[in-house]
């Protein structure tokens, strides 16, 4: 079975209907379903982990030992169309 080439595609991913109501959402990974879902921004950054200004140290590790800043360029990046 070839790998998918859009992440709606993927065996977990649950993004509902994708329309204008989707407008201002993020992907977020729901280990409870185990399932990519859509969440309203506001939703995640007003969540006391953004708001205690206290992010949880080992996502922090993570996210920094994944990420290579010389290798980022944001010409060009798009999001799609839903």
């Amino acid at each position: 079975m070839p790998s998918p080439k859009k992440l709606r595609d993927v065996p977990n991913v649950n993004f509902g209907d994708l329309d204008q109501t989707k407008n201002k959402f993020l992907v977020r990974y729901d280990a409870t379903t185990e399932e990519y879902k859509l969440l309203g921004m506001d939703a995640i950054l007003s969540s006391s982990q953004v708001l205690d200004d206290d992010l949880p140290d080992d996502f922090v590790e993570q996210t920094e030992s994944e990420i290579d800043a010389a290798n980022l360029d944001f010409e060009g990046v798009d999001g799609g169309a839903f």
